[in-house]
């Protein structure tokens, strides 16, 4: 039997990138409105145990520089909970730091990255309208507001909204974020990714790996709306 290997699906938040002619082949998208902000403000999300956070943190920084935000004890889920949480910010792109001193709430620590949006409801009402799921709808935090959806494929994002619009230096080089999803939803992703509120399609390329016969690897290349990210291939 023929064995069909991952997709992978690599979301690149480069501004001002247009479409070329014959590589998008998936057939006339929808669009919507953009409410992404920029590569700057689309944040990793990573969790790690509390005691490790520091020596995470130093390890990370002292590799691609930047620097770290005091750590803070905060509750970021609707339920009662309770994590430290800093944010690392370097030239390459920002991680969204957490060490829950509880139980972590489903879905949270399962969603992959947090992007910034200009309007919380109208994003999430146009994301469900391109194919994700809400799992999270929208709940106020201390600064603002944030709501968890899952694109076709099992890949889960956080949106956030921030009462007082944050203002932070462009980056150096724009993050590549690699997504894994199984060969059989790869279209449906690619049709809400490309019609979603957060990003615009510039690109799609097809790859055989070379040592795995009957792989097949799909580079979905989208990209945000900020006027002062940098481009760059890969994080």
């Amino acid at each position: 039997m023929r064995k069909t290997g991952i997709i992978v699906v690599a979301a690149v938040l480069a501004a001002g990138i247009t479409i070329k002619p014959g590589l998008a082949d998936a057939g006339p998208i929808a669009r919507t409105q953009q409410f992404g902000v920029g590569a700057q403000y689309g944040t990793t999300h990573v969790y790690v145990a509390a005691e490790d956070m520091d020596r995470f943190a130093a390890s990370f920084l002292a590799t691609f520089g930047g620097k770290s935000s005091q750590p803070t004890v905060v509750t970021v889920t609707p339920t009662p909970s309770s994590t430290a949480w800093q944010a690392l910010t370097t030239p390459v792109g920002v991680v969204s730091l957490f060490g829950f001193k509880t139980p972590i709430p489903y879905p949270f620590g399962q969603e992959r990255t947090g992007y910034l949006v200009t309007d919380m409801d109208a994003a999430v009402r146009d994301a469900k309208k391109a194919g994700a799921a809400v799992l999270v709808a929208p709940f106020p935090d201390a600064i603002g507001s944030d709501a968890v959806v899952q694109w076709p494929g099992g890949v889960n994002m956080q949106f956030y909204w921030h009462t007082k619009a944050p203002s932070y230096p462009p980056l150096q080089t724009v993050p590549e974020n690699r997504v894994y999803v199984p060969p059989r939803p790869r279209r449906v992703l690619f049709e809400a990714s490309s019609a979603s509120p957060m990003a615009r399609l510039s690109r799609i390329t097809r790859e055989r790996p070379a040592r795995k016969s009957g792989d097949l690897a799909i580079l979905i290349a989208v990209s945000g709306s900020s006027r002062r990210s940098a481009r760059s291939p890969c994080w």
